[in-house]
C-alpha cells in the first residue's frame, strides 16, 4: 500500500504569532526545511526517506486509518489534509492512498 504525501502549506513564525521568534539563545526560528509542491511516496505505511520526524508523527495515525480502510467523511475516499503539530512553523500536507 502506498500514500502519496504532498506539502501544500509551510508557515512560518510571523504567520503564526504576527511577528519573528526567537530561542532564548536569540536564535531566529524560521520555516521548515520542507518546500511547497515536494512530495514524498511512503510505502507500506513507513517513513520516507527524508521525511521530517515530527512532521512524520503528527501525520501518521491518518496514514494508520487509511491503511485500515478508514476515511474521513469531508475528502474523498483514501484523500485527507492534515498538518504537523509545530505550533510555531506548522506545515499542511494532503495525503492521498495510492491503488497499486
Amino acid at each position: 500500500m502506498k500514500f502519496k504525501i504532498t506539502v501544500v502549506k509551510t508557515f512560518e513564525p510571523k504567520d503564526v504569532l504576527g511577528h519573528d521568534f526567537y530561542m532564548p539563545s536569540g536564535k531566529k526560528i524560521v520555516k521548515c526545511d520542507l518546500k511547497e509542491g515536494e512530495s514524498f511516496i511512503s510505502i507500506d505505511g513507513n517513513i520516507p526517506e527524508g521525511f521530517c520526524n515530527a512532521a512524520w508523527a503528527a501525520i501518521y495515525p491518518t496514514i494508520k486509518m487509511f491503511r485500515f480502510g478508514g476515511n474521513y467523511p469531508a475528502f474523498e475516499p483514501g484523500t485527507a489534509f492534515t498538518t504537523c503539530s509545530d505550533g510555531i512553523r506548522p506545515v499542511s500536507f494532503k495525503l492521498e492512498k495510492i491503488d497499486d
